[in-house]
């Protein structure tokens, strides 16, 4: 989604400090959704797989875990996106940010529900809903046939009837991945293709305005190494015999 040469990866070094952290963050935050999404969709179709060559209908209990902390990180990193992306100058005006806007409107209701486990275990137990929400999506069988799958977390999932509404179109072979919980909701899929755009406004606010070199742009994502410890001596060279 950000490419190598990306100007999200080549700060400027005239841009203040303050928007140079605006820009790690913004970075990080689609990049780290955008790995999350990947593992999501990776799980659900080893799930898809699961149940159709299950003859009980089940998936391994360890896929729940993976299905539920992928779709919860892209859920935390959208809501992070929401309060970073207004201190992008002008970024609000564009079509780019409205349609981000429109298509996370959920998130920050949803991402609350979770926030304060400690406290609202009573609640939550009395409304008898999964604590970390019912996960789906929509895959397609044949050009006729669609599957909807339920994902539903915890010993309260016998309880839960997921609510289902018929996709109009399928924008991918699965689609409509969404994490609800209780009555906030939050649509993943579509939130998510929201991000390109997204990324090119931001690349244009950082477009350089000369050539670019190590000189005037920052570096990035360095990994360090410190070794610790006692080096055996070097053996001394052998003599010419």
């Amino acid at each position: 989604m950000i490419s190598e040469i990306s100007p999200l990866r080549r700060v400027p070094k005239s841009l203040p400090h303050e928007k140079r952290v605006l820009v790690d963050s913004i970075r990080y935050s689609i990049e780290i959704a955008a790995l999350a999404q990947d593992r999501l969709l990776k799980t659900v179709g080893d799930a898809i797989a699961q149940m159709r060559s299950n003859s009980v209908a089940k998936i391994p209990v360890a896929m729940f875990p993976t299905l539920y902390a992928d779709a919860w990180t892209i859920v935390d990193s959208i809501h992070r996106l929401q309060m970073l992306l207004p201190n992008v100058p002008k970024l609000q005006k564009t079509t780019a940010f409205q349609r981000f806007k429109q298509c996370t409107h959920g998130f920050k209701a949803l991402r609350n529900q979770v926030q304060h486990l400690n406290t609202d275990l009573k609640r939550l137990a009395h409304a008898n809903t999964p604590v970390w929400g019912v996960l789906s999506w929509v895959t397609f069988v044949d050009q006729n046939t669609i599957e909807a799958y339920f994902a539903l977390s915890g010993a309260l999932a016998g309880g839960t009837t997921p609510p289902f509404t018929l996709p109009e179109k399928m924008s991918a072979p699965i689609d409509h991945v969404e994490l609800g919980l209780e009555d906030a909701s939050a649509r993943l899929s579509e939130a998510m293709r929201t991000l390109p755009p997204i990324v090119a406004e931001v690349e244009k606010w950082l477009a350089p305005k000369e050539p670019v070199t190590d000189d005037n742009t920052y570096g990035h994502d360095e990994l360090l190494c410190i070794r610790i410890g006692s080096t055996p001596p070097a053996e001394p060279p052998k003599s010419a015999e």
